[in-house]
């Protein structure tokens, strides 16, 4: 495996959890580019993913004959996730009425980093202990980096964008 592709893995759990789930459905395993080129057109049969922004990933396969198939690869928002997405978007609701009106997407990823940052802890490994946040009650949920990440990511993904129709 080549150096860059295991960096990118490494930053990219979900990118791995496809490519073992696709090999051990298909038997192959997709060559991995920075970027398309237009020689990819002239191939009978194509299997590539490619990177369209941090964390999303293209995977592109099929042949000239039976056509090809776009696949997003992107985060995954495992049901234990799903919890924190759903209360952090409970809060920016809440909160969001007490902030300026935006009139730019900018001005409105700004609020949302904002709000993020007010309603979301991140912490070092695991979060306080539950006894812990009672001597400290803040109402922020805690949650390690990675796990917010993922969140960010369908937060923005999912309010500011146009939600599944449009990967972040």
């Amino acid at each position: 495996m080549p150096a860059k592709l295991s960096r990118v893995l490494e930053r990219n759990p979900h990118l791995n959890v496809y490519l073992q789930e696709y090999a051990q459905n298909t038997t192959q395993t997709p060559k991995f580019m920075d970027a398309l080129s237009r020689d990819l057109g002239k191939e009978a049969t194509v299997d590539v993913v490619y990177p369209v922004g941090d964390p999303i990933f293209i995977h592109l396969h099929g042949s000239k004959d039976e056509g090809h198939k776009y696949d997003t690869i992107q985060p995954i928002l495992t049901p234990e996730l799903t919890k924190h997405y759903d209360n952090v978007v409970n809060q920016i609701f809440v909160k969001s009425g007490m902030e300026k009106t935006h009139t730019t997407d900018a001005e409105f990823n700004e609020v949302l980093d904002k709000l993020l940052g007010e309603i979301v802890e991140v912490t070092e490994g695991r979060p306080p202990s539950k006894v812990a946040q009672l001597f400290k009650p803040n109402s922020k949920i805690y949650m390690p980096e990675d796990d917010f990440e993922i969140i960010e990511y369908y937060v923005k993904r999912n309010i500011l964008q146009n939600g599944a129709l449009e990967p972040v």
